[in-house]
């Protein structure tokens, strides 16, 4: 029996119904299924020419004859694509409807949704009141230019120089967090240990400032109020699962985290209020990470790295459909020099007191503490753009990162995309074996693109090394 694709559209009118359509009709499915029917997925760490991307075509389906333009008028829930015959069939994907759309008196268009827009909501909703209790337990704290800003936020190993939100001058209460954190290291007063108070988000000091007060930290607690949270899986379980709730994939992070290890940092006051999104993309730019998301919604994550020797998948010169395209990676933001021991506040040297040590008045009045180099040379096809990378790690994960990637652009790069009837994974290493371009004895490259085509049965892989 011919091999048949379905699209199954829930709808409610006004309970839940489901339609389904095909590229051809059969008992299960009533035709009507036109078109490409791609999912795609494109890869890329921080030093490359793109970024990450993920997500369908639309779907096309037949209506010249009108039948469906009533139909458009239904609310619609998830979609659910499946392969094979109406005895056996595949279910390919799961995914939720965004709209649908009448294109003129011809067809009708399904978009579904990108699970990563989920990401684009601003990491903070927990605002000033107009007033609240002081966080000593005593008194009350009217916050007037405050209200409605966003409570700062600040999670990692060791916090440098943030600038705390100050909440109440006559007992000189600042406030570091939106709930509680771990320790408070050091308070400065332009630059100057001072001596304080610390009350589970913020802190107090005994004495007036004389200037522009800063603190290192370690920031938000773990769930077992044990330590601070700092590693890759511990962030994303905080972003991801107890302050918002979005489906992601725990073993890609947790393995980011077993092959990395770095420590992360974060600090928002409230005078600002990044993304999800943003700040994710920022961690992930600390190891030359990436994240998008699968053709089942869930968010995936991995990092830019040398293919496995040992490989995951085998594709030949019989397995490539046409011809491979070879291109090169021209990595035209590489750096490699990368900052660690980010200072959340820069101070200006003038501010600075005139008793602190030349060192500290350095790294109070620089970016980043520490910036290291990468250790091995750059291939010469590649320039360095001789900036800073600003990652949001420590010095010495900052050193691992600079190493990392001049270590990977020592050679020249170059990616490899051809359709096959063999499938790959994002992230997987491939053995490529093919008579032209250096592959006649077998080469192990990254999956770093894959295109699904759901109606052909084929991929297009996008393989770098």
């Amino acid at each position: 029996m011919t091999r048949n694709v379905y699209v199954e559209l829930d709808y409610l009118n006004p309970g839940k119904l489901t339609r389904t359509f095909s590229l051809y009709p059969d008992e299960d499915g009533e035709g009507r299924l036109m078109g490409d029917l791609i999912f795609k997925t494109k890869v890329r760490a921080w030093m490359m020419a793109d970024r990450s991307t993920s997500g369908f075509n639309k779907i096309t389906i037949a209506n010249a004859d009108g039948e469906l333009d009533s139909f458009a008028d239904f609310t619609f829930s998830e979609c659910r694509i499946k392969s094979g015959t109406p005895s056996s069939n595949t279910l390919l994907v799961t995914a939720q409807v965004e709209r649908v759309v009448l294109d003129g008196e011809r067809h009708l268009e399904v978009y579904l949704k990108d699970a990563t827009k989920l990401l684009d909501k601003p990491i903070q909703d927990n605002l000033f009141p107009a007033s609240e209790t002081s966080i000593t337990g005593s008194g009350t704290n009217t916050y007037y230019a405050l209200e409605n800003q966003p409570r700062p936020i600040c999670f990692g190993n060791t916090v440098k120089s943030i600038k705390p939100v100050s909440a109440k001058r006559s007992n000189n209460e600042y406030i570091c967090h939106d709930e509680d954190v771990y320790t408070i290291q050091t308070v400065y007063d332009n630059g100057v240990s001072v001596t304080y108070t610390h009350y589970g988000e913020g802190f107090t000091l005994s004495t007036d400032p004389a200037g522009i007060i800063t603190v290192t930290l370690r920031g938000q607690e773990n769930n077992a109020n044990t330590n601070r949270i700092r590693y890759f899986n511990e962030v994303i379980d905080y972003l991801l699962d107890v302050r918002e709730s979005i489906s992601y994939s725990s073993s890609d992070v947790s393995s980011i985290n077993s092959d990395k290890g770095y420590n992360y940092q974060y600090y928002q006051d409230n005078n600002t209020n990044r993304t999800i999104r943003e700040v994710i993309q920022w961690l992930s730019d600390s190891h030359s990470g990436w994240f998008y998301a699968d053709e089942d919604g869930v968010i995936r994550f991995g990092y830019l790295d040398e293919p496995a020797v040992s490989q995951d998948v085998e594709i030949g010169q019989y397995d490539v459909i046409g011809n491979i395209k070879v291109f090169d990676d021209t990595a035209p933001n590489i750096k490699t020099r990368v900052g660690g021991n980010r200072n959340w506040y820069v101070l200006n040297a003038d501010d600075i007191a005139s008793s602190v040590t030349q060192q500290v008045r350095l790294e109070l009045s620089s970016q980043w503490q520490n910036v290291t180099e990468g250790a091995s040379s750059l291939d010469s096809f590649y320039t360095d753009t001789g900036e800073v990378h600003d990652a949001l790690c420590s010095l010495a994960d900052a050193q691992d990162e600079a190493d990392h990637v001049t270590d990977l652009y020592s050679q020249r790069r170059k990616f490899y995309q051809f359709t096959s009837a063999v499938d790959a994974e994002i992230g997987q290493t491939v053995e490529l074996t093919y008579p032209r371009f250096g592959l006649d004895s077998g080469v192990n490259l990254l999956v770093l693109g894959r295109e699904i085509d759901f109606i052909n049965n084929t991929y297009t892989l996008t393989l770098w090394g």
